[in-house]
């Protein structure tokens, strides 16, 4: 026996089996933060308005996260937001497509399991540029007392979306873009404040159900608010479906032929549809519902 190897130590040698390398297990917070991280090395922080940018970064951020193999679900997102607002990010806009392409692969993932993906975030108040911004897909979202800029900006472009809710935000661009060139089946605004808001929403594309209250900006929104009736007709419907499919394995095909249901319980109360123009930076007069614009994959 060796000197070092006396006593008890000695005794002990080949009974007990040698120890393995403790490994540690990240949390999938962590991975998140973790690949959040490596991609601001990577980028420089590009302008809203460089689009070709953008769309070319939803891709590469896509890929990164696929490739890193992290699992994370509706909780995690919803943690990761807030982890991420109480910290200043160097690439706000990099951080806010990163969450958007964290909902939109996870949505692509709910699909594939027959289930339906819904975040909901609150944000307590607390500021978030970027928020959310340009996921492709998105079965339901909501956003409420938030603060920032472009907040929920682009959802659905080249995409679909199912319900998408903004409540108690203020910033200016918030909401820009939803279903541009893409689908979503209801989009609810309420207690919105700053200019801009909703710009070229489903501009060349389709928004089946809009309902606005309480929002305050540069459009006009006094122009052409939803009743009252009909408003909360539809925040019942959002928040209903939120709570239904938080909990259910009813999938997003269900999803949406539900939102085609009730927008058609719409039509026949002469539901009214306001379309918002990039050139005349101010909305259009309304006009009656004619046939069903809901997307159905």
């Amino acid at each position: 026996m060796k000197p070092n190897e006396s006593g008890l130590l000695g005794q002990l040698k080949g009974i007990l089996p040698p120890r393995e390398p403790k490994t540690c297990v990240k949390s999938p917070l962590e991975n998140l933060l973790g690949i959040h991280n490596s991609l601001e090395k990577d980028f420089r922080d590009y302008s809203y308005y460089d689009y070709l940018h953008l769309m070319q970064n939803r891709e590469v951020i896509r890929s990164r996260i696929i490739g890193a193999n992290c699992n994370y679900d509706e909780k995690d997102i919803r943690d990761l937001v807030l982890a991420l607002a109480t910290n200043e990010c160097k690439n706000q806009s990099l951080t806010g497509a990163f969450t958007g392409g964290l909902a939109s692969l996870l949505a692509e993932k709910r699909h594939k399991e027959g289930r339906v993906s819904v975040v909901d975030i609150d944000l307590q108040g607390m500021k978030f540029d970027y928020l959310l911004f340009n996921p492709r897909y998105i079965d339901i979202l909501r956003i409420k007392n938030a603060s920032g800029n472009l907040i929920g900006s682009t959802i659905a472009t080249f995409g679909k979306a199912g319900i998408v809710v903004f409540e108690d935000i203020s910033g200016h661009s918030t909401r820009e873009g939803i279903a541009l060139r893409g689908y979503a089946g209801l989009v609810l605004f309420n207690e919105i404040k700053g200019d801009y808001t909703g710009q070229n929403l489903r501009f060349g594309g389709n928004v089946g159900i809009l309902g606005i209250d309480n929002v305050h900006g540069f459009l006009g929104w006094e122009m052409c608010k939803t009743t009252a009736n009909e408003f909360e007709k539809i925040k019942k419907f959002a928040s209903d479906s939120i709570s239904k499919y938080s909990f259910s394995d009813l999938s997003h095909v269900n999803l949406f032929l539900e939102i085609k249901q009730f927008r058609a319980e719409l039509r026949g109360n002469k539901f009214l549809e306001a379309y918002y123009s990039l050139t005349s930076k101010a909305a259009k007069m309304m006009k009656n519902f004619t046939k069903p614009n809901i997307y159905i994959e």
